[in-house]
């Protein structure tokens, strides 16, 4: 598999599934999926996974699922709240999120929910979506991550610890955020997360539906995360291109 061929960051997803999750039904986003995180780990080792996300060797067994890293809101029910919010944004930005949302840039894998002392623990997916601190924004997702490594308490502090096997992989934040091209939402130190909108250490309410701006200023701010994210994709997929030549 050719990396640069085969991962178009300009590809609208929605085009293969219609009003489908992508994340469950995009043959195309599995396979980019398997072609971008197929990589060297800081250990030296290789992390690789075939075509239903799965890993299997000496590192450990995996099974990874797909999910989208940008929530629109776009096709949120409740709360009104939100929905008031969302339908008083200009249609047109709307529409432009909801496709570049819709970008291998806006998707990401995590580890699938494992067995505990709980009948049925929630994934990682299912937590930070239905979390009240956290409600699918991967800005504050992310900012649990970085607090896992650092031994610091967060809102997704059990499900987190549930796969610490996982996140060891990486060895730490900055070799989580290497390998899975998030950089543009982190400082260049890693110390930090870039919040896409204000962030008030998981204490207030984290949908972006205090006023029609705050939505628009959370619009514009992941479009530009997904966009650089998609060049950062590119210029990987492309070496792995060169390195296959």
């Amino acid at each position: 598999m050719q990396g640069v061929q085969v991962v178009d960051t300009a590809f609208d997803l929605r085009a293969e599934v219609g009003d489908r999750d992508p994340d469950i039904f995009s043959k195309t986003l599995r396979l980019y999926h398997q072609v971008l995180w197929s990589r060297q780990l800081p250990s030296g080792g290789t992390f690789s996974l075939d075509a239903r996300l799965r890993h299997e060797s000496q590192l450990g067994s995996f099974q990874l699922s797909s999910d989208t890293i940008v929530a629109t809101y776009a096709r949120w029910k409740g709360p009104l709240r939100l929905l008031t919010v969302v339908s008083a944004a200009p249609p047109a930005e709307v529409a432009a999120f909801n496709r570049a949302a819709s970008a291998v840039g806006a998707f990401l894998v995590f580890p699938l929910g494992r067995r505990s002392a709980a009948e049925r623990p929630q994934s990682i997916n299912q937590a930070r979506g239905i979390h009240p601190a956290i409600r699918d924004r991967f800005d504050l997702t992310l900012e649990c991550i970085r607090r896992h490594y650092l031994y610091l308490d967060s809102p997704l502090d059990d499900v987190l610890g549930r796969h610490r096997d996982f996140f060891a992989l990486f060895r730490d934040f900055r070799g989580y955020v290497d390998h899975f091209l998030l950089n543009d939402l982190v400082a260049s130190d890693y110390e930090a997360v870039t919040q896409l909108k204000t962030f008030d250490e998981f204490t207030g309410d984290p949908l972006p539906c205090g006023s029609v701006e705050e939505y628009r200023t959370y619009m514009a701010r992941s479009m530009a995360f997904i966009a650089a994210r998609n060049a950062r994709i590119h210029r990987h997929a492309s070496l792995l291109s060169a390195d296959e030549r």
